[in-house]
């Protein structure tokens, strides 16, 4: 079925200076985006052609036909904002007629995000953990460990990076918990996304071979939402994306999560990683409120994030051959060089060793069988780092065709010619 569609899109003249759009940018930082219709002139003073409602002093920068107005604070809420005749153009044109609408500057919610994505973490000195945070006070870091013993079991259904809470019970443990202090006074808070830095060695002692899984999480009491200001606005978008024919019971879920956080969340925890409760976490589950920082609804699982985390020094390169031939390449992430004698050894997806070598004084090493490998582990000193090999892994072949051809006899050429092409 093709629908039919008609928009009308106004287009000003030459003639006709005007603006065709604003808008609130918020990230990375706060500023107001005045979209005209033609170019601005850059050599000219914007004070007093421009007043932003409770703001001093804003500072401006022209991108083409775009005018960027920064604040000296962080505003919230229902803005006036006003645009004078007197702007003009490159081409010497002014602003037809004045300008003013009232702009929603609505607080970016309390949120938490990666900064890296890789899994193996150098044990130079420190483990440095680094996450972004906005609006918020506090975070929640959780330390789980999967043991060293029980990585290959893991790593069968899940990889390096990933996995789910149930599937991380049967092969780790929480070893370690601390809420971190972000900013400690409320007129500190910019409102802002900051990167911040944990270091893990002062929390944990990480223990050579292990994984470890670093979940990050936070409450409603560590939010600065202001929700006094930017609550109707919230409430706004809630109700543009609720369906009438809901179907879960709000009140019943409301309910349960008040009764349960008044038990004792530790206890709770230790049940779980004995496999005594399904679940530590309680959340207050309303389809609704689900993206509203005001309400309880908002802080649930899906604002957390986790990232495994594995010490070591070894970087390993693996490629596959023809007939099972596999080719390492061991270098140290710290200093690059090459990690010669570092041990290499195959495993079955049962765990079970399939054969060993050690790298050359090169750091490269090539290992025959006859067996499917599911898994490596490369190891020196104290330092190990595991690699799921599975076919296809290495490279994508959706893109580009890398497979080529084997030859089952004789030679393969290819005759090619030079053309040049004549004026005529």
């Amino acid at each position: 079925c093709i629908r039919d569609r008609e928009n009308t899109v106004a287009i000003p003249g030459k003639n006709n200076f005007t603006i065709t759009k604003i808008d609130v940018v918020q990230n990375p930082e706060q500023y107001l985006s005045i979209n005209f219709s033609d170019p601005i002139k850059k050599q000219q003073n914007f004070d007093g052609l421009i007043t932003i409602q409770n703001t001093k002093n804003p500072k401006y920068i022209v991108d083409g036909n775009v005018l960027k107005a920064y604040t000296n604070t962080k505003i919230t809420g229902n803005i006036t904002v006003d645009v004078f005749q007197g702007i003009k153009n490159t081409e010497g044109y002014k602003l037809k007629k004045p300008f003013s609408e009232t702009i929603s500057f609505q607080e970016i919610k309390p949120q938490i995000r990666l900064i890296n994505s890789g899994v193996i973490l150098p044990n130079s000195q420190e483990l440095k953990f680094n996450f972004g945070a906005v609006n918020l006070k506090k975070v929640d870091l959780k330390i789980i460990k999967i043991y060293e013993d029980n990585v290959l079991q893991f790593l069968q259904d899940n990889e390096l990076q990933g996995g789910n809470e149930n599937s991380i019970r049967q092969v780790g443990r929480r070893i370690a918990k601390q809420t971190i202090t972000l900013v400690n006074d409320g007129l500190e808070n910019t409102g802002k996304w900051k990167t911040y830095s944990a270091d893990l060695s002062k929390i944990f002692t990480a223990d050579p071979g292990a994984l470890y899984r670093v979940e990050l999480s936070f409450k409603k009491s560590y939010s600065f939402y202001d929700c006094s200001t930017n609550q109707n606005i919230t409430n706004s978008e809630n109700n543009d994306n609720y369906y009438e024919d809901e179907y879960y019971d709000d009140e019943y879920y409301e309910r349960d999560y008040q009764e349960s956080t008044s038990e004792n969340e530790d206890q709770r925890e230790e049940d779980y990683w004995d496999n005594v409760t399904y679940r530590y976490r309680n959340y207050n589950y309303n389809w609704r409120e689900r993206d509203n920082p005001c309400h309880d609804a908002y802080y649930n699982q899906d604002r957390e994030l986790s990232q495994n985390l594995l010490a070591s020094n070894l970087g390993v390169i693996v490629k596959k051959g023809a007939n099972n031939n596999y080719y390492f390449a061991v270098t140290n992430i710290l200093n690059t060089n090459v990690e010669p004698n570092a041990e290499i050894a195959l495993y079955n997806y049962q765990q079970q060793e399939i054969t060993s070598t050690k790298t050359d004084q090169d750091g490269l090493a090539k290992i025959e069988t006859n067996n499917h490998v599911a898994f490596a582990i490369v190891s020196k000193n104290s330092n190990k780092t595991y690699i799921k090999l599975r076919d296809g892994r290495a490279l994508s072949l959706s893109k580009f065709d890398v497979s080529g051809n084997h030859l089952q006899r004789g030679l393969k050429a290819v005759s090619y010619t030079h053309l040049r092409a004549h004026e005529t």
